[in-house]
């Protein structure tokens, strides 16, 4: 059965994915924006990798993770274009557990307010790009890239039932190959999870 769009994440059993908002400053030079700050951020300041993507319109990437002992935290930020940043909770003990939610990501918000999302451990994380001019996205991680570690959902399961925004039939999303082979939910076993 399709799942909703999750209104309230489960913080019961840890961490939860959060919206945070920095103030853009903009004049005749352009715009500067402190994207994260380690004292004033309520996510861990363990940083130790930072990676950063380009993706032409309808690119869907994700849904990926890693597992323990390698689990990883990322924090989002979208530099150009626009993005729906797509989060799933795959902690086994949730009560949002197969659940997603998207959040728009864009640099160029009228109300000078930019905002990127904490993503912990425990969440499987994707997004499609929306804009016309390929999007750039940066996201920080807490941990390291660990390939025996990194699981991936597919993007269209329909167990979990995200909405991208842009209907596939009308417009084909381009997808990896890794990404279109991904494993569905169900086929999950408790070691790619979060128990």
């Amino acid at each position: 059965m399709c799942k909703p769009e999750c209104d309230e994440w489960d913080d019961s059993v840890g961490s939860v994915p959060q919206v945070i908002e920095q103030r853009v400053y903009e004049d005749a030079r352009g715009i500067f924006a402190e994207i994260w700050q380690r004292e004033r951020q309520a996510v861990p300041s363990n940083i130790c990798q930072i990676n950063h993507s380009t993706s032409v319109k309808n690119t869907i990437r994700g849904l990926h993770w890693q597992v323990a002992p390698h689990g990883i935290g990322k924090y989002v930020t979208c530099l150009r274009g626009m993005i729906d940043d797509v989060v799933v909770d795959l902690r086994k003990r949730s009560k949002t557990f197969g659940q997603w939610k998207a959040y728009t990501l864009t640099p160029n918000n009228p109300d000078n307010i930019r905002k990127s999302v904490w993503v912990p451990s425990g969440f499987a994380h994707g997004f499609v790009a929306l804009a016309e001019t390929p999007s750039e996205v940066m996201y920080m991680q807490d941990g390291l890239w660990h390939k025996d570690a990194e699981r991936s959902l597919r993007w269209d399961d329909p167990d979990v039932g995200i909405n991208w925004g842009v209907s596939y039939s009308s417009c084909p999303f381009v997808i990896s190959k890794k990404d279109s082979e991904a494993p569905f939910l169900q086929d999950l076993t408790d070691h790619d999870l979060f128990l």
